[in-house]
């Protein structure tokens, strides 16, 4: 029994370090991918002319409010092309942007779900908001139309001289089989009594 805990103690132990192994490569892996793009970047940056870069970094109020229109007008568009938080090859922020266009895709699912079920909440579980909301509809509504819904079976068609005698027939069957009212409560106080 012993033995068996300190088996899964050190396996435990022993999964941790390689996962610490392998968060570590990770690590180097992508320090080793940002120090090749920030190569790029400043061969790409010291190929520039001032008149390019000095526009981009300047306290001048001319390019300050240039800029700030420009990011403007990218936030309006929600291209993202000139406001990307930076374009950074750091995980965290890559996760957190994806975790947050992710959480927006949701909120909207999640809201569209919401109104879907709304609608069939209101029409089979009312509960008393939505119940005096349709009293209120149906008080105030037009009178619509009413619909004739053609019948399950089809009435017989029949000559006049039928139809009178098939008339004649139920009306003989309607006194032969007809108990009235009073009859019914006659025979109900005779029963009790």
């Amino acid at each position: 029994m012993i033995n068996a805990e300190m088996d899964k103690l050190e396996t435990e132990k022993q999964s941790q370090k390689e996962e610490e192994e392998r968060l570590r490569h990770e690590r180097e892996e992508r320090e080793k991918l940002r120090a090749e793009k920030l190569k790029e970047m400043r061969a790409y940056l010291e190929q520039k002319s001032f008149d390019e870069i000095y526009p981009e970094y300047s306290k001048n109020p001319v390019h300050i409010i240039r800029r700030s229109l420009r990011r403007l007008i990218s936030l309006i568009r929600q291209d993202g092309a000139v406001i990307r938080e930076g374009d950074s090859d750091d995980p965290k922020l890559i996760e957190r942007i994806a975790a947050e266009a992710a959480a927006k895709a949701q909120a909207q699912r999640d809201e569209k779900e919401m109104a879907e079920m709304q609608v069939l909440y209101e029409k089979y579980a009312p509960n008393f908001r939505q119940r005096t909301k349709q009293r209120f509809k149906a008080l105030f509504a037009k009178k619509r139309k009413k619909v004739y819904v053609m019948p399950a079976q089809m009435p017989v068609q029949r000559s006049p001289k039928e139809q009178r005698a098939y008339d004649r027939q139920m009306k003989e069957l309607f006194r032969k089989y007809h108990v009235s009212f009073i009859t019914k409560l006659v025979r109900k106080i005779k029963k009790e009594y």
